[in-house]
């Protein structure tokens, strides 16, 4: 197999998808097109560029009956504030948010305080979702578990469970070829489980889930039009004619066939 080094120009995607909105990036430069269908807002691109109110981390509600999570103001911004605990669902159960309007849905859920309702760690389409716990650092989220990020000015991130490239630690119908930004340093990244979908390898594509598995929605021409790309490594070359661009800092080569 030929393997080069090189590194993917990083495009401004994802994060927020855990929150159902957009944020700063996620990972692997061109591995990656758009956000995820766990979108709760009501525009494209809202700008996360802010500080909320209270702290999610610390619970800094004064109302014992309220808890301090990701809201949307309103404004095409997503910031925090207090919201009335509508639930008790432990972090990792299944959750569901709770509102008529994409608006109203941002923040009210169903998950204890500390807790976030979010589709990131086993990305589906449509979003199958569970509570995750609000975080600063890998170590306050336990094993094969990354605090990921989920946008650029916001106090914290969320325990977003982790896997293995081309392992079988995600399950049927999953593959692990979702990359988020951590949030203590936003040029590391995990890898992250979703659903696999139906297009091949150079068909367009316009979500993570419609590739194959093993399989990247990415634009390594530059055209603005995502393609299903094939992952690589040292221990899976690429197709014939394909060479393996390998992303600087994954271990083994792991990159995508170009």
């Amino acid at each position: 197999m030929n393997t080069a080094p090189s590194r993917f120009p990083l495009v401004a995607l994802l994060a927020l998808s855990a929150c159902g909105g957009k944020s700063g990036t996620t990972a692997g430069g061109d591995m990656a097109m758009k956000p995820p269908a766990d979108m709760a807002m009501a525009g494209e691109k809202p700008d996360l560029a802010q500080a909320g109110p209270c702290k999610p981390i610390e619970q800094t509600c004064a109302n014992e009956m309220k808890k301090c999570t990701f809201v949307d103001d309103g404004n095409m911004s997503v910031t925090t504030d207090c919201m009335p605990i509508q639930g008790a669902k432990k972090d990792g159960e299944v959750c569901k948010r709770i509102g008529a309007t994409p608006e109203e849905q941002i923040g009210n859920d169903d998950c204890e305080k500390g807790l976030f309702c979010s589709g990131l760690g086993q990305l589906s389409n449509p979003p199958s979702r569970k509570c995750r716990k609000f975080c600063r650092k890998d170590g306050e989220c336990g094993a094969k578990v990354g605090c990921v990020a989920i946008g650029e000015a916001q106090p914290a991130g969320l325990c977003v469970p982790s896997c293995t490239p081309f392992g079988n630690d995600c399950g049927a119908n999953l593959t692990c070829t979702y990359l988020l930004n951590k949030f203590e340093n936003n040029d590391d990244f995990i890898f992250s489980c979703r659903a696999v979908g139906k297009v091949a390898a150079g068909a367009r594509c316009s979500e993570p889930t419609d590739c194959l598995a093993n399989m990247f929605c990415a634009d390594p021409m530059k055209t603005g039009q995502g393609m299903c790309v094939q992952a690589c490594d040292n221990t899976h070359p690429c197709p014939m004619g394909k060479m393996c661009r390998a992303e600087m800092g994954f271990a083994n080569g792991f990159g995508t066939c170009q």
